[in-house]
């Protein structure tokens, strides 16, 4: 029974309380001002938008050939010109260069053991071909002397110095010493064009292994080429980014090759922040505007920058998951115009886009003008002051006329 009686007793007082608080709320709506004063000032309309940092150059890096990945280095890591990014699998590869440096020193060494066989052949043809030409001489000097003796014996029968029976053996002797010249210069012609012949196939055999060393040439420089591209070096200073494609990183282990980046390393020294506007704010976006942004990263640091670029088209919005939202956005580039080296890529950020901005200016709130039948504001003797409004932020008015001053008062709700 005493338990129901304080039951009894605190609803009693929680309706006594209610209505006390309730009493309380009546008074205050009632003690509120029912006019307000014109207020000479300045207004600011600003467009918020979240968005996220980038950098204005980024470099894409992909391998140059078909690999499986070796090694990359962890997200986040500063890097400098010229340092190892990541590394393809290159124990294949390297394999192949050393049997095509083997090939080569096999070809270098035929082209060298040809060379020297042209300059021994040559040394040779050299020495025949004087053979050749002092047996030359010599038959040319006995067809000579038989044809001499042949011209005495004859001059000598002529004169019946000897007898007629010595001119047949001077004869025969001169037709054998011609024989014998005619014999000496077909057997050198013989052999001219046999050195001849040989001289062209060797040098077909130096050309052709030349040709070959060439190519073992260019396939040991290419091999070696693609053994060390298997290490993508850094072009540039940057921050390295694990690339995606379709939602996700290249793992260590998995093949890749040049249709798509590994790694993106983009330039921290020059920063730019991407936003989304809504199609309906966007008509109000101007290349220009000046853009002061906030990272939640570092409170309180508030950079200046700019509008940059604002997108021809819009868009439908995608969640993080690459889901349709079913907003219709406009894609919107902010410049900086600062750079701070503690920011990084990807850092999340708030960009608040100066749309208008008004100084000296009339300002009233929004529900003390009146738009029904024509714009204007009602006087607390109510009387109506046309105006002209020039532009509000959903709550603060910036207003026009000459027959309203600064501190002169006005109907907070126009409408009553």
């Amino acid at each position: 029974m005493t338990r129901l009686h304080g039951l009894v007793a605190a609803v009693v007082l929680v309706g006594v309380t209610g209505g006390l608080v309730s009493l309380r709320a009546s008074r205050e709506v009632s003690e509120l001002p029912k006019t307000v004063a014109v207020e000479r000032g300045e207004l600011t309309r600003e467009l918020v938008l979240d968005g996220r940092l980038r950098a204005a150059s980024t470099v894409s890096l992909r391998p140059d050939d078909w690999g499986r990945l070796r090694s990359v280095l962890p997200e986040g890591t500063a890097v400098e010109a010229g340092d190892v990014v990541f590394s393809l699998d290159a124990d294949e590869l390297a394999v192949r260069l050393e049997q095509a440096r083997r090939e080569e020193a096999i070809a270098v060494s035929a082209v060298e053991q040809l060379v020297a066989e042209r300059a021994a052949q040559a040394r040779r043809h050299e020495l025949e071909e004087r053979r050749r030409a002092l047996s030359l001489e010599l038959a040319t000097l006995r067809a000579q002397r038989a044809e001499d003796d042949l011209t005495r014996t004859r001059r000598r029968v002529a004169r019946d110095l000897v007898p007629r029976a010595q001119l047949p053996p001077a004869e025969r002797a001169r037709d054998e010493a011609g024989l014998g010249l005619s014999r000496v210069e077909l057997e050198s012609e013989q052999a001219r064009s046999e050195s001849r012949g040989k001289t062209s196939a060797l040098e077909l055999e130096l050309l052709a292994a030349r040709a070959q060393l060439r190519g073992r040439r260019v396939e040991v420089e290419s091999l070696r080429g693609r053994v060390s591209r298997a290490e993508v070096r850094a072009p540039r200073a940057g921050v390295v980014v694990h690339a995606l494609v379709r939602g996700r990183p290249a793992r260590v282990g998995e093949e890749v090759g040049p249709h798509r980046p590994v790694v993106e390393l983009p330039d921290p020294s020059v920063l730019r922040v991407d936003v989304e506007a809504h199609e309906v704010d966007a008509s109000e976006l101007r290349v220009g505007q000046d853009v002061v942004v906030e990272l939640p990263a570092f409170p309180g640091r508030f950079l200046a920058g700019h509008v940059a670029q604002v997108g021809v088209l819009a868009r439908e919005q995608l969640d993080r998951s690459s889901r349709p939202t079913g907003r219709r956005v406009v894609d919107v580039v902010v410049e900086l115009n600062e750079s701070d080296e503690r920011l990084r890529p990807g850092l999340s950020c708030t960009a608040r886009v100066r749309l208008a901005h008004h100084d000296d200016a009339l300002l009233l709130p929004i529900t003390a003008i009146d738009t029904e039948p024509t714009t204007r504001v009602v006087t607390a003797d109510g009387d109506a002051i046309p105006v002209v409004l020039l532009d509000s932020d959903g709550r603060t008015a910036v207003i026009e006329s000459d027959a309203l001053e600064a501190g002169r008062h006005v109907r907070r709700e126009a409408g009553r």
